[in-house]
């Protein structure tokens, strides 16, 4: 295009680029569609595969609706229900490959989601929302991890929901421990008398963050507690051991009359 300056010459303005990303456009609906395939798979032919999606939209909702409070927060919440969603719906084919490879391979699905979740344009702050979200699936990796030894591999869902409990808040504040810690070092000449006040400042709001994921780990885990289905996917998962059912009593032998 071409305009006219002062002195009436035509001058060439430079080209408008508008890029518009087709992530950008589908939005959350990414992540639908991320779990969307793993409904092909033969094992998730089944209307018991679909209360997966419960706890999955439940929580995909609330952090919509905090996006607007919260902001880069509450938008990190949104890749892991799809982390653990995709899963449990995976459970069924890879439940029973060995654990490093089942662990290789929720960390590349992880980094798959998160790479999705990035470049959709649903994100202000791409970099703090990327390194709280990063943050939470390696708080619920080895707090699933510590659980799984606290119940010494065998299968319980009260003993795996209560040791999961201190996991998380335990490992929540020595993050937010050692993130104040590495503040009060970096400023502590501007900041030197206000130590206890930094350390809690970063210890209560983990606390909160722990809570909310307590709360959303155990909404997915009440799905396989309460169906067989996705029972044995989890401790195929997690490698934890099932007690087998007591064996039947053999019926008894009809008496015979000489």
């Amino acid at each position: 295009m071409f305009y006219k300056d002062e002195g009436g010459d035509l001058i060439a303005s430079e080209p408008l680029i508008v890029r518009v990303s087709l992530f950008s456009k589908l939005g959350n609906h990414l992540f639908w569609m991320v779990l969307l395939p793993f409904l092909v798979l033969k094992e998730n032919r089944t209307r018991k595969a679909l209360w997966i999606f419960l706890p999955y939209g439940a929580w995909m909702g609330v952090a919509a609706g905090l996006s607007a409070f919260a902001g880069g927060a509450s938008a990190a919440m949104m890749p892991l229900p799809t982390i653990l969603g995709g899963l449990l719906l995976a459970g069924g084919r890879i439940h029973k490959w060995n654990g490093w490879i089942v662990l290789v391979a929720t960390v590349l699905f992880a980094a798959l989601v998160h790479g999705i979740w990035a470049y959709s344009g649903q994100v202000e702050n791409v970099m703090y929302a990327s390194v709280v979200s990063a943050v939470l699936f390696l708080v619920t990796l080895v707090s699933f991890l510590l659980a799984r030894l606290g119940c010494r591999r065998r299968y319980g869902a009260l003993p795996l929901a209560l040791f999961l409990l201190p996991a998380v808040m335990i490992f929540c504040l020595l993050i937010a421990g050692g993130a104040a810690i590495s503040m009060f070092l970096k400023f502590r000449e501007a900041g030197g008398g206000h130590a206890v006040m930094m350390l809690l400042g970063m210890c209560v709001p983990a606390l909160v963050v722990g809570g909310l994921l307590y709360l959303l780990l155990l909404s997915f885990l009440a799905v396989p507690f309460s169906t067989e289905l996705y029972r044995q996917r989890l401790c195929g998962l997690l490698k934890l051991k099932r007690e087998a059912p007591p064996a039947p009593e053999p019926p008894p032998m009809p008496s015979v009359q000489p």
